[in-house]
């Protein structure tokens, strides 16, 4: 009684603060609470079998089933991945997983989403992620970067994310944006749905965006979204991007100072 007493008598800004603080944690205790319950469960299956190796090789956890909570809060429709297709979406995945040491995933990775389609405020995607929670969400098409192709989207890209929100200090934008032509500038300060309205949609690239250090159209959106190209080929394709490296200086110079990021946070697996 006392304690409401002290309370009672605090001025109404304080009160109000210590109210949002409250709702703040009680509702991110439910929310964590919905996002244990979310269907990731290891059926009797062969796929199922693969998942539950996956899981414990990479100490993460793979979902087919649900939808993340920040997700379901925006409203996305989420399509599932017919049972017939899950293993190959997960041998594919493996593919993206044997890039990364599991101790490296297990300190920067907590859970993938995989999906047959997920629409946000109308707009369909590849991928994307949950910086706070440590999530990717992917496209099973997404899945399996060989090497061999120059399509600039995948796994490693919503990974890079995660890394570049979670580690400020060390994924410097400053330093990165020096490295662009003389008064460039992205053409929005953050990645948002209107990327895919309205910004370049171009994952290929060409010689004249090579020779100006872009691998893509894409990457001309956002800072964001040019580090997570670099981040695609770095991990995903390190044949095709040295030779651009060898060719395009440019292109070296933010390959260069992404390893550098890369190995701050403790990526050494070559």
């Amino acid at each position: 009684m006392k304690l409401i007493y002290i309370v009672m008598k605090l001025p109404f800004s304080l009160k109000r603060a210590m109210l949002t603080i409250v709702l703040i944690l009680v509702t991110g205790l439910a929310f964590d609470t919905i996002a244990s319950r979310d269907n990731c469960e290891n059926p009797p299956s062969v796929w199922g079998a693969r998942k539950q190796q996956l899981e414990e090789q990479y100490k993460i956890v793979i979902c087919f089933d649900q939808i993340g909570y920040p997700l379901r809060l925006m409203g996305a429709s989420f399509e599932r991945v017919p049972t017939n297709d899950r293993l190959a979406a997960l041998v594919a995945l493996e593919v993206d997983l044997q890039k990364y040491e599991p101790e490296f995933l297990d300190r920067h990775l907590n859970r993938v989403y995989v999906f047959d389609g997920l629409r946000i405020s109308g707009e369909w995607y590849g991928g994307t992620y949950d910086a706070i929670h440590k999530w990717v969400y992917i496209h099973k098409g997404w899945l399996g970067d060989d090497g061999t192709t120059r399509a600039g989207g995948g796994f490693h890209s919503e990974v890079s994310s995660i890394l570049m929100r979670r580690h400020l200090g060390v994924f410097s934008q400053e330093e990165w944006s020096k490295l662009n032509p003389k008064d460039f500038q992205y053409q929005r300060p953050v990645s948002t749905v209107d990327n895919l309205r309205y910004g370049n949609t171009d994952l290929i690239g060409n010689d004249l965006l090579y020779t100006q250090g872009f691998l893509n159209g894409y990457g001309q959106n956002t800072l964001e979204d040019d580090l997570n190209g670099f981040a695609q080929y770095l991990i995903g394709k390190p044949e095709l991007l040295k030779a651009l490296t060898d060719e395009y200086p440019a292109i070296r110079a933010k390959a260069n100072l992404l390893q550098e990021y890369y190995l701050m946070i403790g990526y050494n697996k070559q």
